[in-house]
């Protein structure tokens, strides 16, 4: 990535030279994608800004188009840009791939609507993007198109837990991605690949699949990206019952976001290790929890995603609940009450969110809340093949029982 980004600078100061607005706006596009893979993020958002504005002064139209989808793309989300910016971006972007009939572009655009609703919990709305997107793919009869296509619905079912569906899409877009040679995609597809494994509690295939997508990550140019797979790593060896593997990994993974971090990974891995915490439950573990649960929510920030956000919030809720605080209890609540997706579907990949909130009603006194909380998780294992999570859910749930003190309005 150092060597593309230095071609780069001499291509930029010729095209310069030349006053050529086109060439100044695609080479400072290529170099975004550089300075993204050295995760230089700042300067890959001012190539791009730049790139913009190139493009809209030289009137393309298409390279404009492909401007406004990084614009909406992972280095303003690494950067703490709100996703709803992103979203703006990338409609944009559609119209112009309408205006110009570019159904590959569409494809793409839709793809990347589809995992930013994904993010923000919309799961009707992602799922539908990415069925149009791979409709639309499917129609351009191209493999980019679809490969990108596929990858939007891929990350929809992966995160809603619809395994079923998730195997389908894994098994045409994994042999697509490896014979296009993309490993910055690959590596999200091996890693996907694991969670229908996850749900039947195959733990050495589920490791596997993820130590595979932590081997793409190397030669992907995308190494940052392995903070997220290192944390769900964790996460399995949680699940299995090893909680010491998972501190250990969990601890390891928060590290590797270095000081600032990403604002989709850092949170998520500070989450999955608050929640490995919590499982142990010392009073050494509980204040660590407390600790990198806060981390988290600070760079998750009020207007980020409400995966990110509520995943950091929610143990901080439970935390405080048992103090008899329920003021960040009504935020988790409330933004798992706005989660949307199909009938018999939930965020299955958020059930330590359920969770956590679920025990906070508990230590408030509010057993029927804490099962209004876990009836939709409970549901969506029970459609999508969880065995183990519906188990789990199912002993919490023994533990609010009906009959206890009348509630505290809240």
């Amino acid at each position: 990535m150092g060597d593309a980004e230095a071609l780069h600078d001499r291509a930029l100061a010729a095209a310069e030279r030349v006053a050529d607005l086109e060439i100044v706006g695609r080479v400072l596009l290529a170099r975004a994608g550089a300075r993204e893979g050295l995760e230089r993020h700042e300067e890959a958002w001012t190539d791009l800004r730049s790139a913009a504005q190139a493009a809209r002064e030289a009137g393309d139209r298409r390279l404009e188009m492909a401007v406004l989808r990084q614009l909406g793309g992972d280095v303003p989300i690494a950067l703490g840009i709100p996703p709803a910016e992103c979203v703006t971006y990338l409609r944009g972007g559609l119209r112009r791939a309408a205006t110009l009939g570019d159904r590959v572009a569409e494809a793409d655009l839709r793809g990347r609507l589809a995992v930013l609703a994904t993010n923000d919990l919309r799961f009707g709305e992602a799922l539908d993007q990415g069925r149009r997107a791979v409709t639309v793919a499917r129609e351009t009869g191209g493999d980019r198109a679809l490969l990108v296509g596929l990858d939007g619905l891929k990350t929809a079912y992966a995160y809603a837990g619809m395994v079923d569906e998730l195997a389908g899409v894994v098994d045409e877009l994994e042999p697509l991605a490896r014979r296009l040679q993309d490993r910055g995609l690959l590596q999200w597809v091996v890693f996907e690949g694991s969670f229908p494994a996850v749900a039947a509690g195959r733990w050495d295939e589920a490791r596997a699949r993820i130590a595979e997508a932590i081997a793409v990550t190397e030669h992907s140019g995308y190494g940052g990206h392995d903070v997220w797979f290192h944390a769900h790593l964790g996460w399995v060896a949680r699940l299995e019952g090893d909680l010491d593997e998972a501190l250990h990994i969990g601890r390891r993974a928060v590290a590797r976001c270095g000081e600032a971090g990403h604002r989709w990974w850092t949170p998520t891995a500070c989450s999955l290790l608050a929640a490995t915490l919590l499982e142990r439950g010392g009073t050494e573990d509980v204040a660590e929890a407390r600790t990198v649960a806060g981390r988290g929510l600070a760079l998750a920030g009020r207007d980020g995603a409400a995966a990110c956000r509520v995943r950091c919030l929610a143990p901080l809720a439970e935390i405080a609940a048992r103090h008899g605080d329920d003021t960040l209890l009504v935020e988790a609540d409330s933004l798992l009450a706005g989660v949307t997706a199909p009938p018999a579907a939930a965020w299955l990949l958020g059930a330590d969110a359920y969770v956590s909130v679920a025990r906070a009603w508990i230590a408030r006194d509010r057993p029927a809340r804490a099962r209004r909380t876990l009836a939709p998780l409970r549901a969506a294992a029970r459609a999508h093949g969880w065995r183990h999570l519906a188990e789990r859910v199912d002993r919490i749930g023994a533990t609010a029982p009906v009959g206890s003190a009348a509630p505290t309005p809240v």
